[in-house]
């Protein structure tokens, strides 16, 4: 389910300034509509604890659910593209099969942390009544002053560095296709607890 994706997502690149930027890219038929997010405090620290609002519709039924990211480091001298990690799906990725990010977690098989999926889980069926899988049907989700314990960045996403990120997420629903069905850019920064906040 794209709110899975967006899920980890900002818990991997968060806002550093007084909100969360982001803006819509989609072009032509947009199934997934974000009408605001928010991310808190700025920028989240790496471990602690993030809150945040989402206000989002799932405007048509989704069968299957791909995503391609483009992930991009901000730093004085321009940006820098951040690859696709191993088989993590964090980095420059494309055809990312949402459906199957969360059983992936919770079953160990990601390097994202077993318990960030369990807590996602347990949001998705506060939030919604129901758990998040595929298909997806229409529905408007919202979610006010969440939160979310994030762990270390393991070892193996060390690429992933303190400072400030672009990311783009263009969801479709055909892996064959380079038309999207939504689109959404993100602004944003991380910071590791252990490392001390400088500028860009």
């Amino acid at each position: 389910m794209m709110f899975k994706l967006l899920g980890i997502a900002a818990c991997l690149v968060v806002a550093q300034a007084a909100h969360l930027k982001w803006s819509d890219c989609g072009t032509g038929r947009t199934a997934l509509t974000v009408h605001d997010i928010d991310i808190r405090p700025n920028p989240v620290v790496f471990p602690g604890e993030m809150h945040f609002d989402i206000n989002m519709t799932v405007n048509l039924k989704i069968d299957l659910l791909f995503v391609d990211i483009e992930l991009h480091k901000i730093t004085s001298f321009g940006e820098a593209t951040i690859p696709c990690i191993g088989d993590t799906n964090i980095g420059t990725c494309k055809n990312i099969d949402a459906c199957n990010i969360l059983p992936r977690i919770r079953n160990g098989s990601s390097v994202v942390s077993t318990d960030l999926g369990l807590q996602i889980d347990k949001l998705l069926l506060t939030a919604l009544g129901h758990q998040g899988t595929c298909p997806i049907q229409p529905e408007t989700i919202i979610l006010h002053n969440e939160r979310i314990q994030l762990q270390p960045i393991p070892g193996a996403l060390a690429a992933i560095a303190s400072g400030d990120y672009r990311i783009t997420m263009k969801i479709k629903d055909d892996p064959t296709s380079d038309d999207n069905i939504g689109c959404m850019t993100l602004e944003a920064g991380v910071r590791r607890k252990d490392e001390p906040i400088v500028g860009r």
